[in-house]
């Protein structure tokens, strides 16, 4: 779990903070955030052998 939150955490501050904030607004800023925090995480537990969250 502490990979999941160091990837997310990074992946996220440069994407969002970085990208996204300076170019659009706060709300899309936010809406793209969670949008990759969403695909990260589902990637990251893809990448382990659970069942459910297998790729």
């Amino acid at each position: 779990m502490f990979v999941l939150t160091l990837v997310l955490g990074v992946v996220s501050y440069l994407v969002g903070v970085l990208f996204l904030l300076p170019r659009t607004n706060n709300i899309t800023a936010t809406i793209g955030d969670f949008g990759l925090s969403i695909v990260l995480i589902w990637v990251i537990l893809g990448m382990q052998n659970n069942l459910p969250y297998a790729l």
